[in-house]
């Protein structure tokens, strides 16, 4: 994989390449420069999970009608362009959308309580995939349907 196309998929590439120079060249201490390496890919793993949470959240806003939707779907347009432009094949097999989702939801629902609105029974467990999140022509009024379908 390249640089260009797959970052984190380069950078664990790259760190094995430097752990299997033996010996390491004279100076290169090639076990904490992959170690660098590989904190860089976690960076990115950790920068689209930021942009999935603020997307699943927004639409779990969105989903429960809250106030002031014209800010939730502004914000989650907004965190659906970085998720896109993020994207990368293998990074998408890094997320734990699970987990994501279910701090989303926490926050969707803590967000809720504090402006005294209703809170919906949203689903346990995300039905939208990655794919689907990171899709380019991702359809927000079916992902907020989706979300809907839960309460009742």
């Amino acid at each position: 994989m390249s640089y260009e196309t797959d970052f984190v998929q380069w950078t664990r590439d790259q760190a094995a390449l430097l752990r299997a120079l033996d010996p390491s060249p004279t100076g290169l201490d090639a076990d904490n420069l992959a170690e660098e390496i590989e904190a860089l890919g976690r960076i990115e793993i950790s920068n689209m999970s930021r942009h999935l949470y603020q997307l699943l959240n927004n639409l779990l806003l969105l989903a429960a009608g809250a106030p002031e939707q014209n800010r939730w779907i502004r914000d989650a347009y907004s965190a659906h362009t970085d998720v896109a432009l993020a994207s990368s094949p293998s990074l998408e097999h890094h997320l734990d959308l699970a987990r994501t989702y279910k701090l989303a939801r926490r926050g969707a629902v803590d967000m809720l309580v504090e402006l005294k609105i209703e809170v919906p029974d949203f689903p346990a467990d995300c039905p939208l995939t990655v794919a689907q999140l990171v899709d380019e022509d991702f359809d927000f009024p079916g992902a907020i349907k989706l979300l809907e379908r839960g309460n009742g």
